[in-house]
C-alpha cells in the first residue's frame, strides 16, 4: 500500500493572487508589495490512498513589518523562494 501526501499554498492580498515568483526581481516585488501589511495565505492538503482521499485546507491571516531592502535581498539570496507562493 502507498500513502500519498499533498499540500501546495496560495497566498492573497486585495484580491491579488501571488503565486510562485517567475525570478529575483519578481520575487522582490512580490515581497515588497506584502511588506508591512497583512495577507492571507491557504493551504490545501490531499492526503490519499487507493482507497480513500482526504482533502482540507486552512486560511491564515499573516502579517508583516516593514521589511527592508536589505532584509528582501538577503532572504532571496539566501533561500532562494522561487518555489514558494508569495517568494
Amino acid at each position: 500500500d502507498i500513502l500519498i501526501l499533498a499540500a501546495d499554498s496560495l497566498v492573497f492580498k486585495n484580491n491579488i493572487i501571488y503565486t510562485k515568483p517567475k525570478d529575483r526581481q519578481d520575487a522582490i516585488q512580490i515581497i515588497k508589495s506584502l511588506s508591512n501589511a497583512e495577507h492571507k495565505v491557504i493551504t490545501g492538503v490531499c492526503l490519499m490512498d487507493k482507497k480513500s482521499k482526504v482533502l482540507k485546507s486552512v486560511s491564515t491571516l499573516v502579517t508583516f513589518k516593514e521589511i527592508s531592502m536589505e532584509e528582501i535581498e538577503y532572504y532571496i539570496d539566501k533561500y532562494k523562494p522561487y518555489d514558494k507562493a508569495g517568494a
